[in-house]
């Protein structure tokens, strides 16, 4: 009789697996089976933090430090128009890649992302991320949501 797995969220360190000469029954298989479901409920919850070094930004106009994350999550509601500076990239080098996103939201309010002579705006209630690159002594946005091309109106390069 078959049975559901019940999932924790916990990311196993190591899967044991049954191997030649093993006895063949069910508990052989569902270990591994468990870890492995374990494991998909633990990226479900916390993928991005966890595999990506995300940063979640607060609900408030700051600068952000280039070299404490790799990703850095927007609010979807932000209580006003918000401003992030990207800072430190002096540090990092050549070729080093920052992603920013925004979930869609019920907020009205804008997120200036400023990141050296690029800029871009994640308007209002849209979904957005956008990349910007480090080329040695600046950043330039290379990426952005297509589907939040609105967005992006105010995306500008010197």
């Amino acid at each position: 009789m078959s049975k559901t797995l019940t999932e924790t969220a916990t990311f196993t360190a190591n899967i044991v697996v049954p191997v030649d000469g093993d006895a063949r029954n069910a508990a052989s298989v569902e270990t591994p089976f468990q870890s492995l479901a374990n494991r998909t409920k633990y990226l479900n919850n916390y993928g991005l933090r966890a595999a990506f070094n995300t940063t979640e930004c607060t609900d408030a106009t700051k600068n952000i430090d280039a070299t404490v994350g790799e990703i850095f999550k927007v609010p979807a509601n932000l209580t006003a128009n918000r401003v992030y500076k990207l800072i430190n990239g002096a540090s990092l080098p050549a070729g080093t890649i920052r992603k920013f996103y925004r979930a869609t939201g019920a907020s009205v309010s804008n997120c200036t992302i400023n990141a050296g002579s690029a800029s871009i705006i994640f308007a209002t209630t849209q979904p957005a991320h956008a990349s910007f690159l480090w080329d040695g002594s600046d950043w330039h946005c290379f990426e952005w949501a297509e589907t939040a091309v609105t967005a992006c109106q105010s995306l500008t390069t010197n």
